[in-house]
């Protein structure tokens, strides 16, 4: 893929060697990865990723910048209620009973990015979010733009209150998340 390709990782939250910011780097390889997640324990801020052919040759493909940040993806900008269960947290609109969270409206800021001039890649394992973040993209037929989605989808007793029996139908590529990477 192009070097200036964008990848967006929502629901970047490392966990071990499970971290999906490592693999998105080194399967495309971006010139820039955007990583959101609201869990308290990721780390915000800006760091470099090399890519490295094998060690024995000791050449270098280039960086990737790494901007993390602790928000949720949603469908407008403002605040959301937060569960932490461990892999499983996730928003929980309509549960005012546990930590709220900032969130900002994925769809006005993917517009921000200078689609479909540089490639544009979007991971999603956001434990149900991605429902009503996929509804919203194809709405904005985004996903005319979007090179490639690769997702998660959670049953519904993982989602959060957010599942629906059938998926949003979208028009870019899709490769199953879970399954593949």
């Amino acid at each position: 893929m192009d070097r200036r390709v964008i990848v967006v990782d929502i629901g970047c939250q490392p966990q071990g060697r499970e971290e999906s910011i490592t693999k998105l780097c080194e399967a495309f390889k971006p010139s820039i990865l955007f990583g959101f997640d609201p869990h308290p324990a990721l780390q915000p801020g800006v760091e470099l990723h090399d890519h490295s052919v094998p060690r024995r040759r000791r050449e270098r493909w280039g960086q990737t910048i790494i901007v993390r940040s602790r928000l949720a993806a949603w469908t407008l900008d403002g605040f959301l209620p937060f569960r932490e269960t461990g892999i499983t947290s996730g928003v929980e609109p309509g549960n005012f009973s546990v930590p709220i969270v900032p969130c900002f409206d994925l769809v006005a800021w993917l517009r921000t990015l200078p689609m479909p001039e540089t490639p544009v890649v979007v991971k999603m394992d956001c434990e149900g979010a991605e429902y009503p973040l996929c509804v919203a993209i194809v709405e904005s037929a985004l996903d005319l733009l979007i090179d490639e989605m690769l997702i998660e989808w959670h049953p519904e007793q993982t989602a959060h209150g957010m599942f629906m029996a059938k998926r949003p139908k979208l028009r870019c590529p899709v490769d199953d998340w879970e399954a593949n990477w």
